[in-house]
């Protein structure tokens, strides 16, 4: 409970009961060295909790208390499972349902149930967790004949589709995890760990990553959350396996999940962590200035493509231009695209109508205008002198109908205001904007390097 508040989950201990006398449950774990493990598990109360016992003991706390109610099928009486289920549902509640077992297992060798109880669970979760070893024998009693050869993936989305879930979740060990809505698909893979000690409690550590991604930040609504949640839910998977019988060596398992998780997982950081908050918020940001720029920016294909057409073909110079943090973007981009064999330079747009005017030649050399709101007085000002002089202008530009997209030979390229505003105050320094135009821009270079031969690979690894 201690950890859990630190990241501001907030846990109601009203509804978490104990007792110090009295035995629940025996179960014997042989615990090898190597981690190799045997289970013995006897009758326990967990038996005893079916649908009448649900009503009696859990349906009050959950129409008043719960945010999220989670199950599994593996030692709970089915008539119980659908009982906390359809509690759940009366309460307008997010459900969470783990398939730990086999529906063959759970029916005849642990009798909990029937059939048509299992797949009316199944059914009645918003959220499926199903582990490979219960994902096609599920995926064939609801009616895939293909399901033992089809990929994870298209189990995914056959169970997305079959079971109306708001999400599925397949976990494939060592490969990773399969996460499928009605409409997205990812697969993630699994973190690579140095030395695996004990798979003992994989799945629940995974599970519990999983309903930590979903408090937090809901169901995902585009792939990147989806691949974030995926992420997140691998990285409490695989902080587990770093130790025998699942037990957490407290400091090393913590750092060691924390290494694993993505950074803006926690939203809030360790107290203690200081200069680190500002640090992910700034990640963050840009993480979510990307996501627009993937999904909804405001490109034409056409207006790319002449874009990158007219620089690949061009014989002469390419003058990157701009202003402020624009103006920075701007440098980094023609240091860039000289790395690979553009021939390119900044200038400042204050210097171009200050003797600058003559480096460029009409007919060979291109102009490129970096600039958030189009409407920068020096940027128009050294455009609209530029195409009267014949220079090809094009434009990276915030706002589609600003004054320096009007310009005649300036092609438009935009990102795009949000809802008709920027996603970022101009007046802001380090701003998602910044990353916006870079990242926009900083794409011709990869192509340019292909056609070239230069290998690149990617920074951040």
């Amino acid at each position: 409970l201690y950890s859990t508040g630190r990241y501001g989950l907030d846990v109601n201990s009203r509804a978490v009961r104990y007792r110090m006398r009295g035995l629940d449950m025996q179960c014997l774990v042989f615990v090898q060295d190597d981690g190799e493990k045997s289970i013995m598990q006897g009758p326990s109360s967990i038996d005893l909790i079916n649908a009448q016992a649900v009503n009696e003991y859990f349906d009050d706390v959950i129409q008043q208390h719960a945010s999220m109610v989670t199950t599994e099928i593996s030692q709970v009486p089915l008539s119980g499972v659908l009982a906390l289920l359809n509690s759940a549902r009366r309460a307008g509640v997010l459900t969470i349902l783990d398939l730990d077992i086999p529906p063959s297992v759970a029916i005849r060798e642990a009798k909990l149930g029937s059939l048509e109880e299992l797949l009316v669970c199944v059914r009645g979760a918003d959220v499926l967790k199903a582990s490979k070893s219960s994902v096609i024998e599920l995926s064939q009693w609801l009616g895939n004949r293909n399901a033992k050869c089809s990929s994870f993936a298209e189990l995914a989305r056959f169970l997305a589709k079959e079971c109306g879930s708001k999400l599925v979740c397949i976990t494939t060990g060592a490969e990773g995890c399969v996460l499928a809505t009605s409409e997205l698909l990812v697969e993630v893979p699994a973190h690579q760990v140095t030395v695996v000690v004990d798979t003992m409690g994989a799945g629940d550590a995974f599970l519990g990553g999983l309903i930590f991604g979903i408090h937090k930040a809901g169901i995902p609504d585009t792939v990147m959350e989806l691949r974030e949640l995926g992420t997140t839910a691998n990285a409490f998977g695989a902080a587990c396996v770093c130790s025998v019988g699942s037990v957490p060596v407290v400091d090393e398992s913590r750092d060691r999940l924390l290494s694993f998780l993505p950074f803006t997982a926690l939203g809030k950081v360790p107290k203690g962590s200081s200069g680190v908050d500002g640090f992910v918020s700034s990640l963050a940001n840009d993480v979510q200035a990307l996501a627009h720029l993937l999904s909804k920016v405001y490109v034409t294909k056409e207006g790319a493509d002449k874009v990158i057409g007219l620089i690949n073909s061009s014989r002469g110079h390419l003058f990157t231009s701009g202003i402020g943090k624009s103006g920075s973007v701007a440098e980094r981009f023609a240091a860039s695209l000289s790395s690979v064999e553009v021939p390119s330079s900044y200038v400042n747009a204050c210097h171009w109508t200050h003797g600058d005017l003559g480096k460029a030649q009409r007919g060979r050399d291109i102009v490129l205008f970096i600039s958030h709101s189009g409407s920068t007085e020096e940027c128009v000002t050294a455009a609209r002198h530029l195409v009267a002089k014949g220079v090809t202008t094009v434009g990276l530009i915030g706002r589609k109908d600003s004054p320096l997209s009007k310009q005649r030979n300036t092609t438009g390229v935009t990102d795009g205001p949000v809802n008709g505003t920027s996603l970022c105050p101009i007046t802001l320094p380090n701003t998602p904007g910044s990353s916006m135009q870079w990242n926009g821009g900083r794409t011709h270079a990869p192509e340019r390097s292909q056609q070239v031969n230069i290998p690149v690979q990617p920074s951040w690894r």
